[in-house]
């Protein structure tokens, strides 16, 4: 591997990491504190997803600040990681802290349905920060937006 794949390796994971644990951080807080004001599990989900998108936007946004040339499939697998391991490590925190304040075992099952959504919006939201960031164009970019959200859509009105 040479030097510049090296470089892009390390601050696609070092970035990551770090949006990895601010996004757990954030659904964490969400689901202890928020749940208990807002009943409406629709909204919550909402929220999260906004969540979602905001970190994984800012992830990619960071990594391009950092290195300006790297490529696509790099920004594509952070957002892919970002999500996916955002939400684990969410998953692990909603099942430590009640261990800890009850003094019981952890049950470290995962939602592997629920774990396979988010990952699949961290994509969306990183296909879509991937255009609105390499394209150039603003009129083109907003036309590849557009179409990538129709497709999405279609896909998921023919899947469910």
């Amino acid at each position: 591997m040479n030097q510049k794949a090296r470089i892009n390796q390390s601050v696609v994971f070092r970035t990551v990491l770090i949006s990895s644990i601010v996004l757990a951080i954030l659904l964490t807080l969400l689901h202890l504190f928020i749940t208990k004001l807002i009943d409406a599990e629709k909204v919550l989900v909402g929220i999260k997803l906004v969540i979602f998108w905001i970190v994984v936007t800012s992830t990619l946004r960071s990594i391009i600040k950092i290195r300006k040339n790297i490529g696509g499939l790099w920004l594509l697998l952070a957002g892919l990681l970002v999500s996916g391991l955002g939400i684990i490590f969410h998953f692990i925190a909603l099942q430590v802290i009640p261990a800890l304040k009850n003094d019981i075992g952890l049950d470290l099952t995962l939602d592997m349905r629920s774990v396979g959504f988010y990952v699949g919006v961290g994509v969306i939201a990183s296909v879509i920060s991937l255009i609105n960031i390499k394209v150039k164009n603003q009129f083109w970019g907003n036309v590849l937006e557009v179409l990538f959200i129709a497709a999405v859509a279609v896909a998921i009105f023919l899947l469910v």
